[in-house]
């Protein structure tokens, strides 16, 4: 592992950043005090000495949100709305005192599941990390929400969860995780000024974009986030379909810029080499194509500080396509990004039903569950690009996963076809990506030097 990489970093980092912005890292340590320990602090490093890795990490995603918004949201902006909307932040697993907690799909959802049940552990066997949303018991308290983050490691999920040795990848689940929470809004007028109604009608679609919270005047919308009300089914037993993963792109994006901001700086000089661009690959691109073609500073700022109001502008884009029947439809900008998602993660776009013969060529070749999984992850499927060594690589790393008697020579004839149709497709998605700014009225941007670029703070 790198230098620059592991936890003993983080002490050599806090006393640079102390150095360069003393005020600030006071101002973080004060937030971190106030929350009488529902936010953990440290974790050991490689010698097992307990390192400030939340100080670091509240003064590093303060300072990249303000430079990537061009001061649109402050750094104080950041600490006080995590302060004051991030009730418990946890590293490892959940604790003792966070049993009363639960994940739903709405703060009401009776279905709803406590974190120490194994029907919990279960749903949430392949997270990394998580935030939950509920309301707030301190009824004095101005926030009617609150959220819980938890990174978890890898020993209470191994295999899944993150190495707590391991920065960077510390870092970007930490940042997703944050953003998640700062796109959260609470508004008591809805339909006004941009902010969309709580259900909306598309095309005989029914879409809920907030949640009516229990006081019966206010509203929660979670990012760009909305639900779609479908018939009761075995896939959707609640009638409620989920148009979130979209949304996770446009999270993802501001991690990633995040880590990039930081990479750009001389004391964190490297670090934008470990980010992991396989994680939400599809969605994330969606979401730079709409960010560096609407304004990156813009987006980022709203998405963080008015979410309600990008959700009201993308619904207000109509885009008129052929769907997969073969028919003439039309649809809002929002539904139309996640509607692919969707579809993707169903494995139901041309690009994934190309890899079909290659799942089928796996499993004849009796190649283990396991090494089928390292296979899905493997992360020369995330770019729309395989080179002729990602191609090279790739096929001699699924033979050596070979247990039946398929020779060399037959099975990279096989690969060679599925892959070259899979090339096919892939160019395909990239130019439906590519459109859809367009097809938004957003035109097209090119990369510009933004505020992330800027090393002068």
């Amino acid at each position: 592992m790198d230098s620059l990489n592991v936890l003993s970093n983080v002490t050599k980092l806090l006393k640079k950043y102390e150095k360069k912005s003393p005020e600030r890292l006071d101002s973080v340590k004060r937030a971190i005090k106030e929350k009488q320990g529902k936010w953990d602090k440290t974790v050991k490093d490689e010698s097992g000495n307990n390192v400030q890795i939340t100080e670091m990490l509240l003064y590093e995603y303060a300072t990249s949100i303000e430079e990537i918004t061009k001061g649109r949201v402050s750094f104080d902006d950041v600490l006080n709305k995590l302060k004051g909307y991030m009730d418990r932040f946890r590293f490892g697993d959940w604790k003792e005192e966070d049993s009363n907690l639960k994940y739903g799909k709405t703060l009401e959802d009776s279905n709803a599941l406590r974190i120490n049940s194994e029907e919990y552990k279960i749903v949430t066997r392949n997270f990394g990390g998580g935030t939950l949303t509920y309301y707030n018991e301190n009824e004095n308290d101005e926030n009617l929400i609150q959220n819980a983050v938890i990174l978890f490691d890898n020993i209470s999920k191994p295999g899944v969860g993150t190495e707590l040795n391991d920065l960077s990848a510390i870092r970007q689940v930490i940042f997703h995780e944050w953003t998640h929470v700062m796109e959260n809004v609470v508004v008591e007028e809805i339909a006004r000024k941009g902010i969309p109604p709580d259900i909306y009608k598309e095309n005989g679609r029914y879409f809920i974009n907030a949640e009516k919270l229990k006081n019966g005047k206010n509203y929660l919308f979670k990012g760009i986030s909305t639900k779609e009300i479908v018939p009761a089914s075995e896939k959707h037993p609640d009638g409620i379909k989920m148009h979130n993963r979209v949304a996770e792109g446009f999270v993802e994006f501001v991690s990633r810029r995040v880590i990039e901001t930081l990479s750009k700086k001389e004391e964190t000089f490297g670090i934008e080499k470990y980010i992991n661009k396989g994680h939400n690959f599809e969605q994330t691109e969606i979401a730079e194509r709409i960010m560096l073609a609407r304004g990156e500073d813009a987006t980022v700022s709203e998405l963080l500080t008015n979410s309600a109001k990008l959700i009201g502008e993308f619904e207000n884009k109509r885009i008129v396509y052929i769907d997969r029947n073969g028919r003439l439809t039309k649809i809002d900008g929002l539904h139309y990004m996640s509607d692919y998602i969707y579809n993707h993660e169903q494995r139901k776009t041309d690009k994934m039903k190309s890899l079909e013969p290659l799942i089928e060529l796996t499993e004849v070749m009796r190649i283990s569950r396991e090494n089928r999984a390292q296979i899905r992850n493997d992360e020369y499927w995330s770019t729309h690009n395989l080179t002729p060594d990602d191609k090279m690589l790739l096929r001699k790393t699924i033979y050596s996963y070979n247990n039946s008697n398929i020779t060399e020579e037959t099975f990279n004839g096989c690969f060679n076809a599925i892959i070259e149709k899979y090339e096919i497709e892939l160019e395909k998605e990239k130019n439906f990506f590519d459109e859809i700014p367009i097809k938004m009225e957003y035109g097209i941007r090119k990369k510009e030097k933004d505020s992330h670029d800027d090393t002068s703070r």
